[in-house]
């Protein structure tokens, strides 16, 4: 009887003596600090846009130009890349532009200066703007835009509904031109495009 109270004892200080130990800061080996069981998590940034792409948008004329006039072929007085068909976006304009062909189909073209198409405009013929006169312009959106599905393309022609004249559209990935998406014709006024249908 002796014997079993003395071992009760011996079992009730050791417990105390190892309640003491951890009070006081001694880790066990079985327990791993916070930090090591939660990693750090960085923050990588906003999630880039991913799919395909277009940075640059080349408008062509489609049909013979009336030399009579002097702004032959279609009259490009801007265009406007928006986030979303609602419009309530504007993601970028056209810069850079130039030539890609200047066909010249007629000799006299008072407005063939493709600079004119840039910016953001109302297709006001005092804004400026380039006639195509038979060939067509290159640009690049504005800001280092890229054209994306889900956005919308809206060219910009100066005159009204029945002084439109046809003309094409056409995204491409680089200035040369030479990875491009299917071809758009432009019928109607201020008729809008799905990034979709223009994309490589």
């Amino acid at each position: 009887m002796k014997y079993l109270l003395l071992k009760n004892v011996g079992l009730i200080q050791a417990g105390v003596f190892f309640l003491v130990l951890t009070a006081c800061g001694v880790e066990s080996n079985t327990d791993a600090p916070l930090e090591d069981v939660i990693p750090e998590v960085e923050d990588s940034g906003p999630e880039l846009p991913t799919g395909p792409s277009a940075a640059y948008l080349i408008i062509s004329e489609t049909q013979t130009p009336n030399c009579k006039s002097l702004s032959p072929g279609a009259d490009i007085d801007a265009a406007r890349l928006y986030a979303d068909p609602t419009q309530s976006q504007l993601l970028a304009t056209l810069s850079g532009c130039k030539w890609l062909n200047e066909i010249k189909a007629c000799v006299e073209n008072k407005f063939n200066n493709p600079k004119l198409a840039q910016g953001n405009k109302d297709a006001n013929v005092m804004g400026g703007f380039v006639s195509l006169n038979g060939g067509s312009i290159i640009c690049q959106w504005s800001a280092n835009v890229e054209m994306r599905h889900g956005n919308l393309l809206s060219v910009l022609e100066t005159g009204s509904e029945v002084d439109l004249e046809s003309f094409d559209v056409r995204a491409c990935t680089d200035a040369a031109a030479m990875d491009c998406g299917p071809i758009v014709q432009i019928k109607k006024y201020m008729q809008t495009v799905p990034a979709g249908s223009l994309l490589p």
